[in-house]
């Protein structure tokens, strides 16, 4: 019984990774949290469904055994077409900045993030004792209000001690992922971080309002708005204010993306701010969005 339960629910576990296996309100969290493991990291999963199964295996009839290997060679090769999946998902976004940028983009930037800012150093490859010294060194500038939403509207503000603060380094905003309901700025993109640091760049880490709580355009409201205070304030730490980038991962990197293209276009930016009650305080309210047809008018 184990065995079959082991091939079934890692099939399932795997199926979830290519489609939710629900979108209700309160499932979806669990479905993305199983389903992360398996979209983002398949072979690692592979590895632990085929563990599992060889210790539960052993000592099952012959029948029960190769139908519960049959299932789990089924949920193996989903894995391994995830896999296939994740490899070529730069594609189409490689296509894009060629379109737009032209070829030569890619000889013209390829060493930016190992250029050393005027002034900075050559950063070493950071590896985890390396990120954490630089952590303790570098972010001193911590839980800097730039919205109206306590610590949902905080960031923080990675720069090296001996940056000019009447300089013009350049600057990162990095968004952190995690599905637009967890996530905070200081569990996310430390080596990326750490390495401009190091370089002499100016990174700055936000924290953005989360959902449930929170809707849509509250995500990109408060991006928005990191972006403007990080425009109106970063010279003050020795950033330029005219050279910022924009990363993120998962829902950060939809948000950056989000971010770039609508350039003074924030939805929803000034009814937000025009409203009595911040949207930050609101008491949590259910869309009920299940499809995508609902989810449009929940939108709307």
């Amino acid at each position: 019984v184990a065995a079959v339960l082991v091939s079934v629910l890692g099939l399932a576990y795997t199926a979830n990774g290519f489609r939710p296996l629900t979108r209700d309100r309160y499932g979806s969290g669990l479905a993305f949290a199983h389903g992360v493991f398996a979209s983002e990291l398949p072979m690692q999963t592979l590895a632990v469904q085929l563990a599992a199964m060889a210790t539960v295996s052993r000592r099952l009839p012959p029948r029960t055994r190769r139908f519960s290997w049959l299932v789990s060679a089924v949920s193996w090769l989903g894995l391994m077409g995830l896999r296939r999946v994740g490899r070529r998902a730069d594609e189409p976004l490689t296509a894009a900045l060629d379109a737009a940028l032209g070829p030569d983009r890619r000889t013209e930037s390829g060493d930016l993030w190992t250029r050393p800012a005027p002034g900075g150093a050559t950063a070493k490859k950071p590896g985890p004792a390396r990120m954490l010294r630089i952590y303790r060194d570098y972010a001193h500038d911590g839980d800097i209000s730039y919205g109206e939403c306590g610590s949902r509207n905080h960031l923080d503000i990675w720069r090296r001690p001996d940056v000019d603060r009447g300089g013009r380094a350049p600057v990162l905003l990095q968004v952190p992922g995690g599905a637009w309901m967890v996530g905070n700025k200081r569990g996310q993109a430390h080596p990326l971080m750490s390495h401009l640091a190091e370089l002499g760049w100016i990174c700055v880490a936000i924290n953005y309002r989360l959902s449930p709580r929170s809707t849509w355009p509250d995500h990109i409201v408060d991006v928005k708005r990191a972006i403007a205070w990080t425009k109106a304030h970063i010279a003050e730490y020795g950033g330029d204010p005219d050279w910022i980038a924009i990363t993120g991962g998962s829902a950060g990197g939809h948000l950056s993306s989000l971010a770039a293209l609508t350039p003074n276009d924030a939805p929803g930016f000034s009814r937000a701010s025009r409203t009595p009650t911040p949207a930050c305080r609101r008491p949590f309210r259910s869309t009920g969005c299940t499809t995508s047809a609902r989810a449009r008018r929940c939108i709307r």
